[in-house]
Formats: C-alpha cells, sequence, structure tokens
C-alpha cells in the first residue's frame, strides 16, 4: 500500500481517504491471494471459495484434455 498510496502527494484529507479507498477495494475484491488459494479475501468471505475452484479445476482438466487431443493430432498429421 505505501509504495502506491505514499507515491502521489495529497493536499486535502479526502483525496488521500478516496485513495485508500480504492487500494482497500482493489486489494480485497481484485487482487488474487496466494494464502486463500488464489482467491480474493470477498470471494472467501461470501463462501464462493469452493464454487470458484471447481470451476477452475473443470477449465484445467478441459485444457490437459484439449492439449492432449491436439498432440495426438499432430502427431498423426506429421507421418
Amino acid at each position: 500500500m505505501k509504495n502506491v498510496i505514499k507515491l502521489n502527494h495529497y493536499f486535502c484529507p479526502s483525496e488521500l481517504e478516496k485513495a485508500i479507498d480504492g487500494w482497500m477495494k482493489y486489494y480485497n475484491e481484485r487482487r488474487f491471494h496466494e494464502s486463500l488459494d488464489n482467491l480474493t479475501p470477498k470471494d472467501v468471505y461470501l463462501g464462493q471459495g469452493e464454487r470458484i475452484k471447481k470451476i477452475r479445476e473443470i477449465i484445467k482438466q478441459n485444457s490437459i484434455n484439449k492439449r492432449i487431443s491436439d498432440n495426438k493430432t499432430m502427431k498423426y498429421q506429421s507421418k
């Protein structure tokens, strides 16, 4: 936070409060935290963590299956 907020000069307390609020919103709602299994604190708080992890696992399996299929196709085309 200090590397983001302290880089600018705020001449009015309300400007500083607005900058801190924006940073807190980013940190809690948009930034993924490795200690939370790459979820946002908002997702964990709202209980959406397991649903998001299941969706990610499905996407991962689909990507792996597509890669395997593409590699098999390339193998047969090269012969």
